[in-house]
């Protein structure tokens, strides 16, 4: 269970851009994301970066080493988690103001978001979220009550992935328009999926 959880959803989701004085049209998908081998490098690439590494090789053998060190992190990530729940704690009862505790709020959100991500496969769960905004269309909010997360933990996912992407693949996009959001890209694969996870297809380049 999270420290802290989400208790509801957000009246207007970040996703949504207001374009051409039109509020709803959303900002167009990358290139990169529309190709499984692209977006599970972008996914690897971000695995990296988290593990602090720089590795060569297979797909599938760069995730495990990046899984294998983040898991190593584990019993460090509860013990931040468990001093900084009892600092809130300490901080309540002691009367700290608002701007403080919301300090400590934020710290306990972090550690526990990491520690969520890791524990139940922060790769799939990286690729999870890319396929359902990417190939779906979802916004933060659907994700996240998808894969039981925050919307704002899926925002900043996403917002990295962003960035690796552009940095390996350039910022060229595809626009559309979905007549249905949850049929958005002109895969016949992936129409009418409601996978929690990502889709079977991505398995080759994640070694199962």
């Amino acid at each position: 269970m999270n420290a802290f959880t989400c208790t509801g959803f957000a009246r207007r989701d970040p996703d949504v851009r207001i374009a051409n004085g039109k509020r709803g049209q959303r900002a167009p998908v990358p290139l990169w994301a529309m190709n499984d081998e692209k977006l599970t490098n972008v996914v690897a690439t971000y695995l990296e970066r988290r593990a602090g590494l720089k590795t060569s090789g297979p797909i599938a053998e760069r995730i495990k080493r990046c899984e294998d060190i983040l898991r190593a992190q584990i019993p460090e990530l509860k013990a931040r988690l468990a001093l900084a729940v009892e600092d809130y704690r300490a901080q309540c009862a002691g009367g700290a103001d608002r701007t403080t505790l919301r300090k400590v709020e934020t710290l306990v959100s972090s550690i526990d978001s990491e520690l969520w991500l890791i524990q139940n496969g922060i790769a799939r769960l990286t690729l999870a979220i890319a396929y359902h905004r990417y190939r779906r269309a979802l916004t933060s909010t659907e994700i996240a009550e998808i894969i039981k997360t925050r919307p704002a933990h899926v925002r900043k996912i996403l917002s990295k992935l962003s960035r690796i992407g552009a940095d390996l693949y350039g910022h060229e996009c595809i626009s559309t328009r979905p007549p249905d959001k949850h049929t958005s890209v002109p895969f016949h694969w992936i129409e009418g999926r409601r996978e929690n996870l990502a889709p079977s297809h991505f398995s080759s380049y994640m070694g199962d």
